[in-house]
């Protein structure tokens, strides 16, 4: 919805379902399952500048859950049967995987150079992850005991949903990075 005018206005309305929108400027990233039946879902965007719609991934398997901060969009990929982290600069750079670690990486979340996730590479729970693209530096944000899921980031802040408290008590924390 235009806020200045009231207006609304389609971003996409191909076959299949567009879920999970994200925008940054005038980039809006989605997930979309228009070719469901070949690659499974896959994440698109849109220059709402030049109105320009353009696929960001379609990889075999499922992406999904896609961020995006500037000219970075980061999603969940599947293609390795095993969801990762995967990356790309708009509009037309290329693919880079951001984490394979084993197991389970999901729900990335951008700013600047740094993205996080929550990660099940321990085999026992979520953990909170992160990667400063930058230097390439790997680092854990929250590897307790409990779950950590669904991080978000803001300047060198991470928050995040934390079950340090019991399986039925979920709290939010937060860690400022070094």
């Amino acid at each position: 919805k235009n806020l200045t005018t009231g207006e609304e206005f389609a971003i996409c309305t191909a076959a299949g379902d567009q879920t999970e929108p994200a925008i940054w400027g005038t980039y809006v990233s989605w997930t979309d399952k228009r070719n469901l039946a070949t690659t499974g879902s896959d994440i698109y965007a849109k220059d709402l500048s030049t109105g320009q719609e353009f696929a960001v991934c379609t990889a075999g398997n499922n992406q999904y859950h896609s961020a995006i901060q500037e000219n970075l969009i980061v999603w969940a990929d599947y293609r390795n049967l095993g969801n990762n982290i995967w990356g790309k600069y708009l509009p037309s750079g290329a693919e880079f995987a951001i984490c394979t670690a084993t197991d389970s990486q999901e729900y990335p979340a951008v700013f600047g150079d740094i993205v996080v996730w929550q990660d099940y590479r321990s085999g026992s729970r979520w953990d909170i992850y992160g990667k400063n693209l930058s230097t390439g530096q790997e680092f854990a944000v929250c590897a307790l005991a409990s779950n950590a899921i669904s991080p978000a980031i803001y300047g060198d802040t991470v928050v995040w949903v934390d079950y340090r408290a019991g399986a039925a008590n979920a709290d939010i924390y937060g860690k400022k990075l070094p």
